[in-house]
């Protein structure tokens, strides 16, 4: 079952069960690193992103968080270091179906189409951002993650770590079936084959 943002808003105050304007006014803040532990732990569909570039140069800029898979000229390609990516562009080496990462590009030999399968940061929740991949299919996860912050800042130990092994407990689920997924739906998973 799915939520809004103003409802988890509304579910963390029930559960908190605090009146205090100071711990009240923080709840934002509490769902803003619910959501940043989350983007480090879990993956979902829809997060999931394939995007295709026609590659004119030899850098192409990532838009995603993490990668999956990259095809370069049709074949699945394998991350190098980038000293190998440049001592093949030195030597003029146009056939490869490597790539290197370099900060937020991936770095080619040879200029060629490339397709990246990868997982996209979800928007930030907000009053005006009121639903993401989070709150439609991790919305447990999300609340006991934000019940989690709350209770740290509230220095009420015991409960952050109740509602720490609750969410530990929906992301490792969440995460179990998104594999169960990806094995049965066909999207890339596993190690890079070279193609020659």
């Amino acid at each position: 079952m799915s939520t809004t943002y103003t409802k988890l808003v509304e579910a963390v105050k029930g559960f908190a069960n605090r009146t205090d304007t100071k711990t009240i006014a923080a709840i934002p803040m509490f769902i803003a690193a619910a959501q940043t532990r989350l983007d480090g732990e879990m993956r979902i569909p829809l997060m999931t992103q394939t995007t295709t570039h026609d590659a004119a140069g030899l850098s192409i800029s990532l838009d995603v968080m993490e990668i999956e898979t990259v095809v370069i000229g049709g074949l699945v390609s394998s991350l190098v270091p980038y000293d190998t990516v440049l001592r093949r562009r030195i030597a003029d080496f146009n056939s490869s179906n490597v790539y290197a990462i370099n900060g937020n590009n991936i770095e080619l030999v040879a200029p060629a189409q490339i397709i990246v399968t990868g997982y996209q940061k979800p928007p930030r929740l907000s009053g005006t951002v009121q639903t993401n991949a989070y709150t439609d299919h991790a919305e447990n996860a999300l609340l006991w993650q934000s019940l989690v912050f709350l209770s740290v800042f509230t220095k009420d130990t015991k409960g952050a770590n109740g509602y720490q092994s609750l969410a530990d407990a929906e992301i490792a689920n969440i995460n179990a079936a998104f594999d169960k997924f990806k094995s049965g739906s066909g999207v890339a998973y596993g190690e890079s084959v070279r193609k020659f």
